[in-house]
């Protein structure tokens, strides 16, 4: 019997240590579902980490890309409308130099009508029987004179109207030319 009771406690010593190394495999395994659970938790967060960034950098790029549209309209409309002032200025120009033609044309006939009467005073002041009509005709040279005066003034007035809208578009097309330049160096940027 005693030889049993041995056995018996043989059989039980080696299926308590059956036991402990079932135990401690058991705990080793769950000691590595723990970091293999870490692990995965640091792997998930660190995706986010990295998606969360990828998506606040296609939000950069989409808003960089919208701005830059932007601009690039704002170039094209602005580039159109200095072309635009361009031409108007060159028309302003252009008429400008019209205006003075007329305006010389004027002061030559202004001239030559002062003349006339200079010369039309001289004679009547020789020729007293013809003092009547030269009188008349020299109203008639005043009148003339006034009226050329008036036309004179009136193309010295647009002249000075047509010279300040040069000056304004020269000031328009130059602000212009200076904002198209910062859009392309932010561009650039």
């Amino acid at each position: 019997m005693q030889e049993k009771v041995q056995k018996l406690n043989a059989d039980y010593d080696k299926l308590e240590n059956e036991q402990l190394r079932f135990e401690n495999e058991r705990q080793k395994l769950f000691d590595e579902l723990k970091k293999s659970q870490h692990r995965l938790e640091e792997e998930v967060n660190l995706r986010l980490f990295f998606e969360n960034k990828l998506n606040q950098l296609h939000a950069v790029n989409n808003h960089a890309e919208s701005n830059a549209k932007l601009l690039y309209e704002q170039r094209t409309t602005l580039i159109s409308e200095i072309s635009q002032l361009k031409k108007a200025n060159l028309e302003i120009i252009q008429e400008n130099v019209d205006y003075k033609k007329v305006k010389e044309h004027l002061e030559d006939k202004f001239t030559a009508v002062s003349q006339e009467a200079q010369i039309l005073k001289e004679v009547s002041g020789n020729q007293s029987s013809t003092i009547g009509g030269l009188r008349t005709t020299l109203d008639l040279k005043q009148k003339v004179n006034d009226e050329v005066c008036k036309k004179l003034d009136e193309a010295k007035q647009e002249i000075l109207v047509k010279d300040q809208e040069e000056v304004r578009m020269k000031m328009s097309v130059t602000n212009s030319t200076s904002f198209v330049e910062s859009l392309k160096q932010l561009h650039a940027e």
